[in-house]
């Protein structure tokens, strides 16, 4: 899943950074990154906190628009990127919801406000992201529902069929890869 989100980086039309939250990750990361990206720590504390702080450090460096994106949503596509570009033509903040009630993608135009109280990995994330920068004024734009996968095993066999009914057409490189463990997964269940 990781390796999609850094096709989906390599497709992406702007400037990518690599927010990482383990120090051991930044050697692995500088090796596999493209040249032009960037490659910064994450802070401490929880979800909410980090993104405060990677989304201050990159206006501090002169971001305006910024999409953060995880790497547990394989099925996203250039028009689910390109609806995030639209939606913040007009909107402050633009919300793909997953739909386990997380979110598969956030995106903002001014900086977030406070994150670090919010129920982040529950089902209410999505309603309370929305409700926050609603209250501080922002205005947001609440994308199609994705869904968000934990992980390709044995456990999660029906996420494994579900991505290949999904992905199966997907000519991207990644996702064929991913497709090919997901049905390894598969036929070992059957088998």
């Amino acid at each position: 899943m990781v390796a999609c989100a850094f096709e989906d980086a390599e497709a992406w039309g702007g400037p990518v950074v690599l927010a990482l939250a383990q120090a051991t990750d930044l050697a692995w990361a500088a090796a596999i990154a493209r040249r032009e990206w960037s490659i910064v720590r994450q802070s401490s504390g929880n979800v909410g906190e980090r993104i405060n702080a990677v989304d201050e450090l990159l206006r501090r460096n002169g971001a305006r628009s910024l999409v953060f994106v995880g790497t547990n949503a394989p099925i996203h596509d250039e028009s689910d990127y390109a609806a995030v570009r639209a939606a913040l033509e007009t909107a402050d903040v633009a919300l793909t919801p997953a739909t386990d009630g997380g979110v598969t993608v956030m995106a903002a135009r001014r900086p977030w406000p406070d994150l670090a109280t919010l129920a982040w990995s529950t089902k209410r994330l999505a309603a309370e992201l929305a409700y926050l920068c609603e209250r501080e004024g922002l205005k947001v734009e609440k994308l199609g529902r994705r869904y968000r996968l934990e992980t390709i095993d044995a456990e999660h066999i029906d996420d494994c069929a579900r991505l290949v009914e999904d992905l199966a057409a997907d000519a991207r490189a990644k996702r064929k890869a991913l497709v090919a463990i997901a049905r390894r997964m598969l036929a070992a269940r059957t088998a």
